[in-house]
């Protein structure tokens, strides 16, 4: 198997590293899928493990919130918090609950 060997900011070194982490897996493992589908765009890849985990993240927290509002308007804004704070111990990012927690107070401010 040949090598590449690339430059990256460290920044995104220790996001790369953090992530592979979580997922169990190693830097190469996490980075060969993006690379097989730069190299091969049209191949049938099917989802990153990663992404998916977030997309149902993303989408439980959506249900979360969903919940709260109907249930109680008045006390969305805390349960929003609570969510978001469930979810990023289970690995969702502070990007992502931040995210959705802008999205929830611009439906909210209509």
């Amino acid at each position: 198997m040949a090598r590449i060997t690339i430059r990256v900011e460290n920044e995104i070194h220790d996001r790369l590293i953090v992530r592979a982490m979580r997922s169990g897996r190693s830097l190469s493992d996490l980075v060969r899928p993006a690379v097989m589908r730069v190299a091969d765009p049209l191949g049938d890849w099917g989802p990153d493990p990663e992404d998916t985990r977030v997309a149902l993240l993303a989408c439980l927290m959506a249900l979360l919130l969903l919940d709260i509002e109907k249930r109680s308007p008045d006390i969305l804004q805390q349960g929003a918090l609570e969510a978001c704070g469930l979810l990023r111990r289970w690995g969702m990012s502070e990007e992502l609950c931040s995210l959705a927690m802008a999205e929830m107070e611009a439906r909210h401010a209509r």
